[in-house]
């Protein structure tokens, strides 16, 4: 298309396009069609709330994991790792202070590790797990 046809296309496009949205305009303001749409609406809302409902419901039977049960799960890892964050803080001032002193190690999972005891150990693993996880997603 050249540049001289462009002045005109554009004026009847946009006298086309005021042309329609006024009409819609006062379709959609019609109170004849406003409330059974506004009804169809949310009979369609209901609907859509029904099956997440039961396709949740389906996935949970097989025991795969669902939107909300992701989120929820996410929700309480970020507890978690909000806390152990807030643990490592306070670990850190007290060493500062010199009152809660571990005897030079890191953490009291890395001396059970030391120490080799099994039960604790696991504790010093997922703290450096968190630690190079949020390494990498920073």
């Amino acid at each position: 298309m050249s540049k001289a046809d462009d002045g005109p296309v554009r004026q009847g496009y946009k006298a086309l396009e005021d042309l329609w949205i006024g009409n819609l305009q006062r379709l959609v303001r019609d109170p004849v069609l406003l409330g059974p749409a506004s009804r169809f609406l949310g009979l369609l809302g209901g609907v859509r709330r029904t099956c997440q409902d039961l396709g949740e419901a389906w996935l949970g039977c097989w025991g795969l994991p669902t939107r909300s049960g992701q989120r929820e799960t996410l929700a309480l890892l970020q507890a978690l790792e909000e806390r152990l964050l807030q643990l490592e803080d306070e670990l850190a001032t007290a060493r500062t202070m010199g009152t809660g002193g571990t005897g030079g190690a890191r953490t009291s999972g890395d001396a059970a590790a030391r120490a080799g005891d099994p039960g604790t150990a696991g504790a010093a693993t997922a703290g450096r797990a968190a630690a190079a996880a949020e390494e990498v997603g920073a």
